[in-house]
């Protein structure tokens, strides 16, 4: 049997998104206007709204309601017991559904996105017309990491309208992190988000070696467009804005015990807004923007920095002359471009930004020699360094 042909009972039943054969087993009675079925059907290769689906089912309809159960369906891939009831005498068709899921694997759950992975169990339900439709979810996850994130619990609470995907609240968390989201999701999967976070742990590698920072708290909008440009480029395709904090980082060599201020993200550009990072008793502030294939235009200043904190300088001093020491007021700021690609690989392009530095440095040494009272104003511009 074809499941297209549910849709001969009610026009309504046509828009829903099945495919597929099944052997089915059936009884029809009632008036060509009324009919009424009962029966049972053994799907092996369904389809609902594109995802596999597959099982023995039991069925009625009568007096322009439907039904179905299920004890031994499966649908992506994970067993998915289920209740579901749509009534078609109003003026508008009610959905009723309430489903049980056991070893959903995650990963074919998003799609096969890479970073994604392990099994969740849970309880869906959804109810209401079929044009607004209100559902709840809620699972337990067994070894799940997202994007390197453990997690331990999901839950949320969404409408579904008009095919966009409107997030009442969804809740993430582990023993140590939480993400609270709401917000809009289209059909076309443009996201529109306010968001929180607490607890994440940041990973990763960049120009400057090994990175990771802990997100104490973040709290603001994020919007964009799953598609290959954003996989391609994030930091160009994605927009963000809110207020974050970091703790327990790493920038390479660079640690530091905090950083937070306001940060916009959008359209490749950054821009930062009463921003600080610090370690030790050292803090250096910074505002500004900078981004790929924008212009680069950052204030920064900080008074009585150990140098030994700010480990950074390395990347730009002879080898002679790494790991200096002492005290240092500093401020300058740093103009240019970098070039508009989608990932900065190496160290190189950051030398064609222009500098400039004003310091005073008391009570330190540099590439082993005693300083007693310097000060200097700096510049590099066009890859030279003038004094």
């Amino acid at each position: 049997a074809d499941l297209k042909q549910l849709g001969n009972f009610s026009p309504a039943l046509k828009d829903l998104d099945i495919a597929g054969q099944g052997a089915a087993d059936f009884k029809i009675s009632g008036s060509a206007s009324q009919p009424a079925v009962k029966g049972s059907a053994e799907i092996k290769q369904g389809l609902a709204y594109r995802q596999a689906f597959g099982g023995r089912f039991y069925f009625t309809y009568k007096d322009k309601v439907f039904k179905a159960a299920s004890e031994t369906a499966k649908y992506f891939n994970a067993n998915s017991p289920f209740e579901l009831t749509l009534d078609f005498t109003g003026r508008a068709a009610q959905l009723s559904l309430s489903a049980n899921f056991t070893k959903l694997n995650l990963f074919t759950l998003a799609q096969k996105t890479p970073g994604i992975e392990g099994l969740m169990d849970g309880e869906f339900s959804l109810d209401g017309p079929l044009d607004s439709l209100a559902g709840e979810f809620a699972a337990v996850m067994d070894e799940a990491l997202v994007f390197g994130q453990p997690l331990d619990h999901l839950q949320a609470s969404f409408k579904v309208k008009d095919g966009n995907f409107e997030l009442d609240n969804f809740d993430a968390t582990s023993e140590t992190s939480v993400f609270r989201s709401s917000g809009t999701i289209g059909s076309d999967q443009s996201f529109d988000l306010q968001a929180e976070a607490s607890g994440w742990r940041l990973e990763g590698g960049g120009i400057f070696g090994k990175m990771g920072a802990t997100v104490e708290r973040f709290k603001g909008k994020v919007s964009g467009k799953i598609g290959p440009r954003f996989l391609t480029s994030p930091l160009r395709n994605i927009f963000a804005s809110g207020e974050a904090s970091l703790t327990d980082g790493q920038i390479g060599e660079q640690l530091f015990e905090r950083a937070a201020g306001k940060i916009s993200v959008g359209g490749g550009k950054i821009d930062l807004a009463n921003a600080y990072l610090s370690q030790g008793n050292s803090s250096i502030e910074v505002s500004g923007q900078t981004g790929v294939g924008v212009p680069t235009n950052l204030i920064f200043s900080g008074k009585k920095l150990k140098l030994e904190d700010i480990k950074l300088l390395n990347h730009f001093l002879p080898k002679e002359a790494a790991d200096l020491a002492g005290l240092v007021s500093v401020s300058g700021k740093i103009t240019g471009e970098l070039p508009g690609e989608p990932r900065i690989t190496s160290f190189d392009p950051l030398l064609d930004l222009n500098a400039e530095l004003n310091l005073s440095a008391a009570e330190g040494k540099i590439a082993g020699i005693p300083v007693s009272q310097a000060e200097a104003k700096l510049a590099w511009r066009e890859r030279a360094l003038s004094l």
